[in-house]
């Protein structure tokens, strides 16, 4: 099966599974869009900075197995360039989203790949646009399996 994580999930499965995390997405097809790596890190940094919940260190640890998997291609990194922004602004259009969330919308059509989310406005609207919509902890039991 084929995942596009948003930061509300991808955030998480850097947590949850640290250097395990290779051996979990190897049983799966995982998408990112491009601005996806960039909200990871700013929450990493409230994560150290305003709420003191983690070390700069681990911080850095995390960012570095990020990086890791985008290098080693294990998450696939779909760019700007290669979203149909017209298609994006349709439906940011229609759904009255903004054209940030509209962008997973459409990267998800076009790759097929189920939209892994913890917003729930985009969970409902997501549905006429793709078939599978699942939360995190989902996403998790199916990676686990």
């Amino acid at each position: 099966m084929s995942y596009l994580l948003d930061a509300s999930t991808l955030l998480p499965l850097l947590l949850d599974y640290g250097e395990e995390l290779p051996k979990i997405v190897v049983k799966a097809r995982i998408f990112a869009l491009d601005l996806t790596l960039y909200e990871v890190g700013n929450s990493l940094w409230k994560l150290v900075t305003l709420q003191n919940a983690l070390e700069l260190s681990d911080a850095e640890d995390i960012l570095y197995a990020l990086k890791s998997l985008v290098r080693k291609n294990m998450i696939k990194i779909i760019g700007f360039d290669e979203l149909n922004t017209t298609r994006v602004l349709q439906i940011a259009v229609s759904e009255k989203l903004t054209f940030y969330d509209a962008s997973y919308l459409a990267a998800s059509e076009a790759v097929r790949a189920a939209l892994v989310t913890e917003d729930m406005e985009l969970r409902e609207k997501a549905g006429k646009y793709i078939e599978v919509v699942i939360g995190y902890r989902e996403l998790k039991g199916r990676l686990q399996k």
